[in-house]
């Protein structure tokens, strides 16, 4: 289980990421086209504030998720069936939680942990989870 000290650890490496870069979004977006270039289509219309938005707000969420509050789980429900219409496979949630881990370790370079990693790859695994099993069989 999480702890109160897990819970600022993650706080704190989310504030010190965008502080370090506020385009962090960017970065971890250009990362993940690159690798995957085929999941640029899955996000068809929406411009980039959008699609950096949605990245902040699930970070937001998957350390808010500590503290159990209830809009986190029916957001990701919400999101996992809009997910799932627009075709997003479960391999992509995988994909997508590297490139969120790599990028968050690239900024906060010196001080990125194990800990750290732990950390986020749960709480992000737990949001994907949630996703995943919000869509319809």
């Amino acid at each position: 289980p999480m702890t109160t000290v897990d819970h600022e650890l993650l706080a704190e490496n989310l504030h010190l990421v965008t502080e370090r870069d506020p385009d962090m979004t960017a970065r971890f977006y250009e990362r993940l086209f690159a690798r995957c270039p085929h999941t640029r289509e899955l996000f068809g219309p929406n411009s980039k504030p959008v699609r950096e938005d949605m990245l902040t707000e699930t970070l937001i969420s998957a350390v808010d998720s500590l503290d159990g509050v209830p809009w986190v789980e029916c957001n990701m429900d919400l999101l996992g069936v809009k997910h799932h219409e627009y075709e997003v496979t479960h391999e992509m949630y995988d994909w997508w939680t590297d490139c969120v881990i790599e990028t968050l370790a690239e900024l906060s370079d010196s001080d990125w942990s194990p800990r750290l990693e732990h950390l986020w790859r749960d709480r992000i695994g737990h949001l994907c989870t949630l996703m995943r099993e919000a869509a319809p069989e």
